[in-house]
């Protein structure tokens, strides 16, 4: 088949109706190519075909979606960007072999080869079953909004194996609506910048979302979330480890125990008091937080019930421990130890990474986001050592914020007297 390369000319009238002025071109339907759907329409210059993210693998690259489009009999490849351009969402041409590469297109202009509408799916709406389905004239479906680099449906899963008022199904259900409110609402931002951004007649909005009810972030209790969520890792199962990658991708896990992990160096005094009192532990989902070899030795901190792995590496074995996000002790803090990791010694001798919440790292020595963010975590293990880590870089008293931002050597011990007399020193 001779493929042409289809030519699109802007006219000076450009706008409103222009979509209807040319006869519709004939939908040949959807064709799969990996990560992507390509729907094509039979136009009077050739095939044209536009290129959707369906966000259900790695996007096939231009180089080779255009050998996919030759065999397909397309002549001109558009790709659909997330951004909206000139007249509606952005189109980017893709280079087809023995094609001659067409004029930058927009998408009015596209309509107007096509002499039709052009369907629209926001992101969270760009669902091969959606795509596939579609046909000129079909009106507007209804659909779940998800986040593309989520599989939710394992929540649902893990969730009905547990009676409706069990911590583990109400923390998963509440994840669940969590992301598909938040998407819904992505969604309905993006369809009504479409309609903004198009002229008449150029575009259909072929799927709107379904109206999710939101999950309020104080619905459920905190201990309650700590229960549920420590239930979950508890557990041995794939489906388990898959609802942990789930919430660690959503928000780097923030319900859970773990908010990050540190490597310890061993020969190191301190790693080595934390490292001594590591056991052996069978692979459970809160090792997902590690990112661990399916290889790695498996190992739990009893002092904490923190997960750890020791993995091989060219300087020797290496340990790798999830630091939780607030401390199971009564015992108060006695010292601060500036290394990597930073330290936290409580009265009763036992040594603790400091807790680290997933979205606030901990620093000193300059003046930024570490520091303020160790600063607010003292103040609070100072009032309240089983208080939880700093989920802010700011609110620091200005004497603990002074203390932290100076350039202390690595492995500067401070003691609770110290710290007490900077945060009363204004």
């Amino acid at each position: 088949m001779k493929l042409m390369s289809a030519e699109f000319d802007v006219p000076a009238d450009r706008g409103s109706g222009r979509a209807r002025s040319n006869e519709p071109a004939e939908y040949l339907g959807t064709s799969r190519v990996r990560g992507l759907a390509v729907q094509r329409w039979k136009a009077g210059a050739g095939v044209i075909g536009l290129v959707w993210n369906t966000y259900d693998g790695p996007p096939t690259p231009d180089i080779e979606l255009g050998e996919k489009l030759r065999e397909l009999g397309v002549g001109a490849g558009l790709r659909a960007m997330p951004h909206f351009g000139v007249g509606g969402p952005a189109l980017r041409n893709v280079p087809i072999p023995g094609v001659a590469d067409t004029a930058e297109v927009a998408w009015d202009q596209l309509a107007e080869a096509l002499g039709q509408p052009l369907p629209y799916w926001p992101i969270p709406l760009q669902q091969r079953q959606l795509i596939d389905a579609w046909q000129p004239g079909r009106p507007t479906v209804q659909a779940l909004a998800v986040e593309p680099d989520m599989d939710l449906n394992v929540l649902l899963r893990l969730a009905a194996l547990y009676d409706s008022d069990h911590p583990a199904a109400q923390v998963l259900l509440r994840l669940f609506r969590t992301v598909t409110w938040r998407e819904s609402q992505t969604a309905v931002q993006m369809i009504a910048m479409a309609e903004r951004k198009t002229f008449d007649g150029t575009v259909v909005i072929a799927a709107r979302p379904i109206p999710v009810p939101r999950a309020h972030p104080d619905e459920l209790a905190e201990a309650v979330r700590r229960a549920g969520w420590l239930e979950i890792l508890g557990r041995a199962d794939v489906l388990a480890d898959a609802c942990m990658e789930q919430l660690v991708r959503w928000d780097g896990g923030r319900d859970c125990p773990f908010g990050a992990s540190v490597d310890l160096e061993p020969g190191d005094p301190i790693s080595d008091e934390l490292i001594a009192r590591l056991t052996p532990a069978a692979r459970t989902a809160a090792f997902r937080f590690l990112d661990a070899p399916p290889n790695a030795e498996t190992l739990v901190d009893p002092a904490t019930d923190a997960p750890a792995v020791s993995m091989a590496s060219e300087d020797g074995a290496r340990i790798r421990i999830a630091v939780g996000q607030w401390l199971p002790t009564t015992s108060p803090l006695a010292e601060l130890v500036l290394d990597d990791p930073i330290w936290i010694r409580t009265a009763d001798g036992t040594v603790y990474p400091a807790p680290q919440d997933p979205r606030c790292g901990l620093g000193w020595g300059y003046s930024g986001n570490g520091p303020g963010a160790l600063a607010l975590l003292i103040h609070r293990l100072l009032d309240d050592i089983t208080a939880r880590a700093a989920d802010d870089t700011r609110g620091a008293p200005e004497g603990l914020e002074r203390l932290l931002t100076t350039d202390l050597p690595r492995g500067t011990r401070l003691a609770r007297a110290q710290l007490e007399a900077a945060r009363a020193d204004h």
